[in-house]
């Protein structure tokens, strides 16, 4: 028998409460990253100031996605009558 089995048993359900808790709370966060987390936070990581990294990381990323994504035909609008796409209003939006 392992003598470290039992430490990893714990650890694997606690990890797996955590996921749950982190599931109910909606974080969005993956077994992987939520690993991370608890990692860094054992290692001394301020738990407030992490979650602020994450949540800013979040919203560059869905900045960055969203100057990337071409128009669609829904994301076209109608002025004066005429259907123009965004890429009309902003050079980020222009088609390649």
């Amino acid at each position: 028998m392992d003598p470290n089995q039992p430490t990893n048993v714990v650890a694997t359900e606690t990890l797996d409460i955590l996921m749950e808790i982190s599931n109910l709370l909606n974080t969005g966060l993956d077994e992987e990253t939520l690993a991370l987390c608890v990692q860094l936070c054992e290692n001394g990581v301020n738990p407030e100031a992490l979650a602020e990294v994450i949540k800013e990381l979040r919203r560059e990323s869905a900045q960055y996605k969203n100057h990337l994504t071409p128009p669609t035909i829904a994301q076209s609008t109608k002025v004066d009558g005429a259907s123009q796409t965004l890429s009309n209003f902003h050079p980020l939006f222009t088609q390649y």
